[in-house]
Parts: C-alpha cells; sequence; structure tokens
C-alpha cells in the first residue's frame, strides 16, 4: 500500500465545494501532497506529467518539473550546464536520493536510449574491438569500424573488377 503525505490545507467556498487553499500554503507543503511513496523507495509524482512522463509543478504561475524542484528545494541550486538523472530511471521519481546532477552527456550514457546503448558496445558486429587505432568518425560523430571499411572496399573492387571481365 501506498503512503501519502498529508494532503494540502483545504476549505469551502460559499456554495460548500471544496477548494484547496493554495494562497496561504508554502510551495513546498502543495509539492508534498503529490508525492506517494512506492515499495522500490520512489517518491512517485501523482500530480500531472508532460509528454514524456515528467511531473510538472506550477511554482509562481509558471510549471517546472517536479523533479527538479525537488532536486533544488532538497540538495541545493543544480549547477550550470549539468541536468538531473534519475538514478531509478524512473521519470515520475522526485526522491532527492534517486536524483543526481550530472552533465547531459553522462545522463545520456546512463540511460537505456539507442545513444546509450551504442556507446557501451566494445565491438563492431564482425568483432572488431573499438580501439581508437581501429575506429573513424562520422561527420555525425558515429564510430565505424576501419578493418570492416578496408574489408568492404577490397570487396567493391573485386567485384567491380569482375563485372569489367565479363563485359568483355
Amino acid at each position: 500500500m501506498n503512503k501519502r503525505f498529508s494532503p494540502v490545507i483545504t476549505e469551502r467556498d460559499k456554495l460548500g465545494r471544496i477548494i484547496t487553499a493554495r494562497a496561504n500554503v508554502p510551495s513546498i507543503e502543495r509539492f508534498m501532497h503529490y508525492i506517494e511513496i512506492s515499495p522500490s523507495g520512489c517518491w512517485e509524482w501523482s500530480g500531472g506529467t508532460n509528454s514524456e512522463g515528467y511531473g510538472n509543478f506550477s511554482l509562481k504561475n509558471q510549471a517546472v518539473k517536479a523533479h527538479r524542484y525537488s532536486f533544488g528545494y532538497f540538495k541545493g541550486e543544480i549547477p550550470k550546464g549539468f541536468v538531473v538523472d534519475h538514478l531509478c530511471r524512473n521519470h515520475k521519481c522526485v526522491n532527492p536520493d534517486h536524483l543526481e546532477a550530472v552533465s547531459n552527456k553522462t545522463n545520456i550514457i546512463r540511460g537505456v536510449g539507442l545513444a546509450s546503448q551504442e556507446s557501451k558496445r566494445t565491438h563492431c558486429p564482425f568483432g572488431h574491438e573499438y580501439t581508437e587505432d581501429n575506429i573513424y568518425r562520422t561527420k555525425n560523430n558515429y564510430r565505424n569500424c576501419k578493418a570492416c571499411a578496408i574489408r568492404r572496399s577490397k570487396e567493391r573492387r573485386l567485384r567491380i573488377k569482375q563485372m569489367s571481365k565479363v563485359s568483355k
């Protein structure tokens, strides 16, 4: 069963409807209202999220990402040029113990996306090791195996040579 922090202070309007007394509630209390603690230790954001699954939190009429607010409140300012990485890989988590400020490159490499998978490869599909001596980089900074490029070039020259013999 999920634990939930105590709710935001509410009051009733003239018609008896419940309204949230946001003006008098500190932002951290409003923030904590949207947290549910999961068995994994994640503080899962139960408020609004964006299309990527990150929590949104309204602060002074501006939307901020909930995990960035949490990091800033509990750990201090995010250094310039850094992003907040979810060590638990859960986009809805706002637990400051699960968050770390890192460079964007580090965040991508730690992730599970295509760039991360590619950076972890140590050998080409034909088994040649990716070393600085055996790779060349494309204009998009992709790694290519020099040994395979040499092999492809030799095969291409051989095909061209064989085709020219057939046409004679």
